[in-house]
């Protein structure tokens, strides 16, 4: 098993203390060994990279839905279904909307190396600076 796998199958009943452990978080300050998550209280904690890296580009409606849905997986506590992060008060109220209330009612939430809607904005407005320099170029 890969380690999301045991992070959704853990037993928090017998682990109380897991109850709030994001997967970011064991990822970050966690082992795997004897069959339980170890906390490394003086490591370091570990750089996480996630392949496949999701935008938040709202233009294109599947990437936007990955994106949210990793967000809220990675910060987030959840058991057994990531599902679970969708519902608000028994509803599936799907992933951007989650997310949204998640952005609005959580007051943010550790670093992870997903881009955020800041880095989007500044690498279209790059992207347009760009052309305009290539088109300046071929008009002398």
């Amino acid at each position: 098993m890969n380690w999301i796998d045991h992070y959704e199958q853990w037993d928090i009943a017998a682990h109380p203390e897991l109850a709030q452990v994001s997967l970011l978080q064991v990822f970050r300050r966690y082992d795997w060994r004897a069959g339980k998550f170890i906390l490394r209280p003086r490591a370091k904690p570990c750089v996480v990279n996630i392949w496949l890296v999701y935008k938040p580009d709202k233009s294109d409606p599947a990437m936007y839905k990955n994106y949210c849905r990793a967000k809220l997986q990675l910060h987030h506590p959840y058991v057994l279904e990531v599902e679970t992060l969708q519902r608000v008060r028994g509803k599936d109220i799907g992933w951007a909307a989650a997310y949204a209330n998640c952005v609005a009612q959580c007051g943010g939430h550790d670093d992870d190396p997903l881009p955020n809607e800041e880095d989007l904005e500044d690498e279209e407005e790059d992207e347009e600076e760009d052309e305009e320099e290539e088109e300046e170029s071929k008009t002398l």
